[in-house]
């Protein structure tokens, strides 16, 4: 199934993209989304996405609030973000994606400084070449000292851990 923009010149923004609200869920297998504002947009719900592309758009995959997602073999790329996590106490696991060449980072945490911070884990993904100074970028994590963002066997696009760990913040 394919998602895209009805232009004559299609691009990002182009509409809105597949949005999921409170008490809806979604589960999502083989699609591709193309030229949206956000491809997919899960907010204070569950999802499930599974082998599914999303490209020239805004954000790759957006998840707000407390929603709880499992990400399988994602392609996300050519977006300004692959996948942002923003505002809440969401649970979102990530296996086998690819979240490669984005206008900005490949993953973008961004928590809330006084009362949540997003639980994430992204195994056996390959997260690099996005154009930002980080392919894995959080921001205002509550105790940032303490949370652990899981991303572990992944591919980095580079063996060397000094090269990893500087485009990891």
């Amino acid at each position: 199934v394919r998602f895209t923009s009805d232009a004559d010149t299609p691009a990002a923004e182009d509409w809105s993209g597949l949005y999921s609200y409170s008490g809806s869920g979604i589960t999502i297998d083989r699609a591709t989304i193309k030229h949206a504002t956000n491809a997919v947009y899960i907010n204070d719900t569950s999802a499930t996405l599974d082998h599914v592309a999303t490209t020239d758009s805004n954000v790759g995959v957006y998840v707000r609030g407390d929603a709880t997602v499992g990400i399988h073999a994602l392609t996300s790329r050519l977006n300004e973000h692959g996948l942002f996590v923003y505002d809440g106490n969401s649970t979102v696991n990530v296996t086998g994606s690819t979240l490669t060449g984005n206008n900005q980072y490949g993953v973008y945490l961004n928590g809330d400084l006084y009362t949540t911070a997003p639980q994430v884990s992204i195994t056996g993904s390959s997260i690099h070449s996005n154009l930002a100074a980080y392919d894995l970028y959080t921001y205002r994590f509550q105790n940032a000292g303490q949370q652990v963002v899981l991303a572990r066997d992944n591919w980095w696009g580079n063996p060397d851990a000094t090269a990893i760990s500087s485009r990891i913040s």
